[in-house]
Protein backbone atom coordinates (compact mmCIF):
# COMPACT_ATOMS: atom_id res chain seq x y z
CA UNK A 1 0.00 0.00 0.00
CA UNK A 2 1.65 3.36 -1.02
CA UNK A 3 1.29 6.21 1.70
CA UNK A 4 2.77 9.57 2.08
CA UNK A 5 4.70 10.03 4.64
CA UNK A 6 6.18 13.15 6.66
CA UNK A 7 7.89 14.47 9.63
CA UNK A 8 6.40 16.08 12.71
CA UNK A 9 7.22 18.95 14.65
CA UNK A 10 7.42 17.89 18.06
CA UNK A 11 8.16 21.25 19.36
CA UNK A 12 10.53 20.34 21.55
CA UNK A 13 13.54 23.81 21.71
CA UNK A 14 16.64 23.86 23.59
CA UNK A 15 16.47 26.59 26.40
CA UNK A 16 17.71 30.27 25.96
CA UNK A 17 20.44 31.50 27.74
CA UNK A 18 22.45 29.58 30.69
CA UNK A 19 21.83 27.09 32.04
CA UNK A 20 24.08 25.29 34.19
CA UNK A 21 23.27 22.25 36.17
CA UNK A 22 24.57 19.65 38.63
CA UNK A 23 23.48 15.86 38.37
CA UNK A 24 24.43 13.81 41.82
CA UNK A 25 24.36 10.19 40.13
CA UNK A 26 26.38 7.04 40.72
CA UNK A 27 29.07 6.31 42.54
CA UNK A 28 32.18 6.18 40.88
CA UNK A 29 34.77 9.67 41.80
CA UNK A 30 35.21 10.54 38.30
CA UNK A 31 32.76 13.38 37.17
CA UNK A 32 31.19 13.82 34.01
CA UNK A 33 30.96 17.48 32.14
CA UNK A 34 28.74 18.58 28.77
CA UNK A 35 28.38 21.70 27.72
CA UNK A 36 26.57 22.33 24.43
CA UNK A 37 26.40 25.71 22.11
CA UNK A 38 23.19 26.15 20.50
CA UNK A 39 21.06 28.35 17.87
CA UNK A 40 19.71 28.75 15.01
CA UNK A 41 21.75 28.98 11.31
CA UNK A 42 21.14 29.35 7.45
CA UNK A 43 21.78 25.67 6.32
CA UNK A 44 24.08 26.69 3.40
CA UNK A 45 27.46 24.43 2.75
CA UNK A 46 29.35 27.55 3.62
CA UNK A 47 28.12 27.56 7.20
CA UNK A 48 27.96 24.18 7.86
CA UNK A 49 31.93 23.91 6.79
CA UNK A 50 32.93 26.55 9.10
CA UNK A 51 31.23 25.67 11.68
CA UNK A 52 33.13 21.72 11.09
CA UNK A 53 36.58 23.47 10.64
CA UNK A 54 36.26 25.91 14.00
CA UNK A 55 34.97 22.93 15.97
CA UNK A 56 37.93 20.77 14.27
CA UNK A 57 40.22 23.44 15.18
CA UNK A 58 38.73 24.09 19.01
CA UNK A 59 39.26 20.53 18.90
CA UNK A 60 42.50 21.06 18.73
CA UNK A 61 43.17 23.25 20.89
CA UNK A 62 41.63 21.58 23.83
CA UNK A 63 43.43 18.62 23.43
CA UNK A 64 46.55 20.81 23.30
CA UNK A 65 45.75 22.88 26.35
CA UNK A 66 43.11 20.75 28.59
CA UNK A 67 44.92 17.55 27.91
CA UNK A 68 48.58 17.75 27.40
CA UNK A 69 49.30 21.54 29.38
CA UNK A 70 46.80 20.81 32.26
CA UNK A 71 46.33 16.88 32.60
CA UNK A 72 43.12 17.63 33.24
CA UNK A 73 41.45 14.92 31.16
CA UNK A 74 42.04 12.10 29.44
CA UNK A 75 40.43 12.94 26.04
CA UNK A 76 38.26 15.91 24.80
CA UNK A 77 36.87 17.85 21.93
CA UNK A 78 34.10 19.57 20.36
CA UNK A 79 31.87 17.83 18.25
CA UNK A 80 29.18 19.56 15.74
CA UNK A 81 26.28 18.84 14.08
CA UNK A 82 23.86 21.03 12.18
CA UNK A 83 20.23 19.61 11.19
CA UNK A 84 17.21 21.38 8.43
CA UNK A 85 14.37 19.30 9.55
CA UNK A 86 12.50 20.98 11.49
CA UNK A 87 14.30 23.88 11.65
CA UNK A 88 17.84 25.28 10.52
CA UNK A 89 20.02 24.93 13.83
CA UNK A 90 23.34 23.76 15.20
CA UNK A 91 24.97 22.80 17.97
CA UNK A 92 28.40 22.10 19.32
CA UNK A 93 28.84 19.90 22.33
CA UNK A 94 32.11 19.44 24.35
CA UNK A 95 32.69 16.88 26.70
CA UNK A 96 35.04 15.65 29.18
CA UNK A 97 35.73 13.54 32.31
CA UNK A 98 37.65 15.15 35.55
CA UNK A 99 38.52 15.08 39.13
CA UNK A 100 35.68 16.90 40.65
CA UNK A 101 37.94 19.14 42.24
CA UNK A 102 38.88 20.69 38.77
CA UNK A 103 35.64 21.36 36.80
CA UNK A 104 35.90 24.84 37.26
CA UNK A 105 39.26 25.57 36.62
CA UNK A 106 38.67 23.48 33.70
CA UNK A 107 35.79 24.67 32.09
CA UNK A 108 37.17 28.47 32.64
CA UNK A 109 39.70 26.73 30.70
CA UNK A 110 37.89 25.69 27.63
CA UNK A 111 35.82 29.13 27.23
CA UNK A 112 39.43 30.70 27.49
CA UNK A 113 40.82 29.08 24.81
CA UNK A 114 37.32 29.97 22.73
CA UNK A 115 37.56 33.33 23.53
CA UNK A 116 41.33 33.24 21.55
CA UNK A 117 39.64 32.27 18.79
CA UNK A 118 37.05 34.71 18.84
CA UNK A 119 39.38 37.65 19.65
CA UNK A 120 42.00 36.60 17.53
CA UNK A 121 40.77 33.61 15.22
CA UNK A 122 42.73 30.34 13.99
CA UNK A 123 46.48 30.37 13.59
CA UNK A 124 48.03 29.55 9.72
CA UNK A 125 48.85 26.71 11.21
CA UNK A 126 45.64 25.44 12.71
CA UNK A 127 43.96 26.74 9.62
CA UNK A 128 45.79 24.80 7.26
CA UNK A 129 45.33 21.22 9.61
CA UNK A 130 41.20 22.20 9.16
CA UNK A 131 41.31 22.50 5.67
CA UNK A 132 43.56 19.36 5.07
CA UNK A 133 40.97 17.48 7.69
CA UNK A 134 38.31 18.86 5.43
CA UNK A 135 39.94 17.82 2.31
CA UNK A 136 41.02 13.80 3.16
CA UNK A 137 36.87 13.68 4.80
CA UNK A 138 35.99 14.84 1.49
CA UNK A 139 37.77 12.27 -0.13
CA UNK A 140 36.86 9.52 1.64
CA UNK A 141 32.73 10.52 2.22
CA UNK A 142 33.05 10.78 -2.16
CA UNK A 143 32.86 7.44 -2.31
CA UNK A 144 30.26 6.64 0.16
CA UNK A 145 26.61 6.19 -1.16
CA UNK A 146 24.94 7.33 2.22
CA UNK A 147 27.21 11.34 1.30
CA UNK A 148 25.40 11.04 -2.78
CA UNK A 149 22.41 9.87 -1.25
CA UNK A 150 22.53 13.63 1.00
CA UNK A 151 23.19 15.75 -1.76
CA UNK A 152 20.17 14.15 -3.85
CA UNK A 153 18.10 14.64 -0.83
CA UNK A 154 19.33 18.37 -0.28
CA UNK A 155 18.63 19.08 -4.20
CA UNK A 156 15.33 17.71 -3.89
CA UNK A 157 14.02 20.12 -1.17
CA UNK A 158 15.96 22.81 -2.15
CA UNK A 159 19.17 23.53 -0.22
CA UNK A 160 21.67 22.89 -2.59
CA UNK A 161 21.85 23.55 -6.15
CA UNK A 162 23.14 20.46 -8.49
CA UNK A 163 25.86 22.80 -9.73
CA UNK A 164 27.14 22.66 -5.84
CA UNK A 165 27.64 19.23 -5.18
CA UNK A 166 31.22 18.85 -7.30
CA UNK A 167 32.41 22.21 -5.86
CA UNK A 168 32.73 20.87 -1.99
CA UNK A 169 36.57 21.16 -2.30
CA UNK A 170 36.33 24.91 -3.76
CA UNK A 171 34.30 25.91 -0.71
CA UNK A 172 36.92 24.37 1.85
CA UNK A 173 39.91 26.27 -0.09
CA UNK A 174 38.02 29.09 0.64
CA UNK A 175 38.40 28.81 3.98
CA UNK A 176 39.99 31.42 5.64
CA UNK A 177 41.24 32.77 8.97
CA UNK A 178 38.57 35.78 9.01
CA UNK A 179 35.38 34.10 8.50
CA UNK A 180 36.33 31.28 10.65
CA UNK A 181 37.42 33.79 13.71
CA UNK A 182 33.58 34.98 12.76
CA UNK A 183 32.62 31.36 12.97
CA UNK A 184 33.78 30.98 16.44
CA UNK A 185 31.66 34.39 18.13
CA UNK A 186 28.59 33.22 16.24
CA UNK A 187 28.65 29.37 16.57
CA UNK A 188 30.25 29.73 21.00
CA UNK A 189 27.69 32.36 21.88
CA UNK A 190 29.15 32.99 25.68
CA UNK A 191 24.87 34.12 26.66
CA UNK A 192 23.52 31.15 25.03
CA UNK A 193 24.65 27.38 26.47
CA UNK A 194 23.64 24.56 28.28
CA UNK A 195 26.24 23.06 31.13
CA UNK A 196 25.51 19.74 32.77
CA UNK A 197 27.83 17.99 35.18
CA UNK A 198 27.46 14.46 36.99
CA UNK A 199 29.05 14.16 39.95
CA UNK A 200 28.86 11.32 42.31
CA UNK A 201 25.79 10.64 44.93
CA UNK A 202 26.66 12.58 47.87
CA UNK A 203 26.41 9.92 51.07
Amino acid sequence: MNREETWSDLEVKAPKGIVDKTIYKGEDEKTMVVINFHGEMDYTINNRLELDAISAILSTKLLEEIREEKSGVYTIGAYPNASRIPNEKYGVTIFFSCDPARIDELTKGIFAEIKKLQENGPSEVDLNKAIQKQTRELETNMQENRFWLRRLEEIEDGTMKTKDVLKYQKYIDKLNAKTLQEAAVKYFDMDNYVRVVLKPEQN
